[in-house]
């Protein structure tokens, strides 16, 4: 399970790795130096994934690199927490009664399977594999409650994610407006999968006008989806991915 510390070690070797200051980063990733500074000086948990998204633009790098292990440099080198950041653990929380889990905020990890069109994954409303605990110290931005978890199927969003990654979800509780939609950021949508019903998949948003909008892959091999949302009416953005973890 990849920590804060190995994160910012990458962002450390990346940095290196670039020539170029850490205060050039920081102005092409649009933060604050003091901000990046304190990031590297593990003053400040790196729990944001739009500003990780924003680094690894100004790096020239794929998201992935940084929750991938083969470009991890001096693993050696990392000083690992004793008690991981997260803990997935299965069953019910009747069963998990017995665990000290009073310093973690749980949030349900939902079932999931890939459906008979590639991209789409289902996801049961009603079925809990367990529960993704994450301590309460280091929790990242934007998870709270009211979110849930569920794993990564298929390859339509590689590298970014991959097939069994965890990703979190903030649900909307009402439709958000098209044009506060960042096309940075990755979606749960509600779509046609082409088999005449409406499939769950993630997906970058690209909004053309308050009618029609693209879907977008980070795998090149799937080509992007043109949704007419007058044709359309079962369309529904869901949430909003705020987080993912890789399991080694």
């Amino acid at each position: 399970m990849l920590t804060n510390k190995e994160i910012v070690n990458k962002l450390r070797v990346a940095i290196k790795n670039s020539s170029k200051p850490a205060k050039k980063i920081a102005e092409l990733a649009g933060i604050s130096e003091v901000t990046l500074y304190r990031i590297l000086n593990g003053q400040r948990n790196l729990n944001n994934l739009d500003t990780l998204q924003k680094l690894a633009k100004a790096l020239n790098l794929p998201l992935g690199y940084f929750f991938g292990e083969a470009d991890m440099q001096n693993k050696a080198l990392n000083d690992f927490d004793n008690i991981p950041d997260i803990r997935i653990l299965y069953g019910d929380l009747e069963s998990l009664k017995e665990l000290d889990l009073s310093g973690y905020l749980k949030i349900p990890l939902m079932r999931s399977k890939a459906a008979a069109t590639p991209y789409v994954i289902e996801i049961s409303n009603d079925d809990i594999d367990g529960w993704v605990c994450i301590s309460t110290d280091k929790i990242p931005k934007n998870i709270s409650e009211k979110c849930f978890a569920f794993r990564v199927k298929g390859d339509s969003m590689e590298p970014m994610l991959q097939e069994n990654d965890l990703v979190a979800i903030l649900p909307y509780s009402s439709q958000p407006d098209l044009f506060s939609l960042k096309y940075s950021n990755v979606y749960l949508v509600r779509m046609p999968d082409g088999n005449g019903e409406y499939g769950l998949t993630l997906k970058h948003i690209k909004v053309i006008d308050r009618n029609t909008v693209v879907l977008v892959s980070d795998n090149k091999n799937y080509e992007p989806v043109t949704i007419n949302l007058r044709e359309t009416p079962g369309f529904k953005v869901v949430g909003r991915v705020v987080w993912m973890w890789r399991e080694f």
